[in-house]
């Protein structure tokens, strides 16, 4: 989520430019996610809504996992847009790393692309 921050900011995104989000990670972390969620519980295990909220309202807090954010029409329809799977890439950088590979599709054609190998709060992050 970090990196997706980043890239919002530098790029001064807003979620009606982008077509789809590509988020890709090892198999693990695929799996111990729910696909959308459809309550604020589940949300906080999916990373299609993460993403999702992410962009659409430019942050992830307590506000925006309850049921009746994750159950708004334009946040479904976010949802959608996001396609996380397991990224060869991802998967051999090993699991220590977490490593998760983004990239933006905008409607105008442009790919913006970004790279995150460790979460926000790990003692890995100098």
């Amino acid at each position: 989520m970090t990196e997706l921050g980043r890239l919002i900011e530098v790029n001064k995104l807003q979620a009606a430019q982008v077509e789809k989000l590509d988020v890709g990670a090892n198999h693990q972390m695929t799996t111990i996610c729910f696909i959308i969620g459809q309550d604020g519980l589940e949300a906080k295990f999916s990373m299609e809504f993460c993403m999702a909220i992410l962009l659409l309202r430019g942050k992830a807090g307590l506000s925006e996992f309850s049921d009746q954010v994750v159950q708004q029409a334009d946040v479904q329809e976010m949802v959608g847009r996001i396609n996380f799977y397991v990224d060869p890439e991802a998967e051999s950088a090993g699991y220590d790393k977490m490593t998760s590979l983004l990239k933006i599709h905008l409607k105008d054609g442009r790919v913006l692309a970004g790279r995150g190998d460790f979460a926000k709060g790990s003692p890995l992050i100098l």
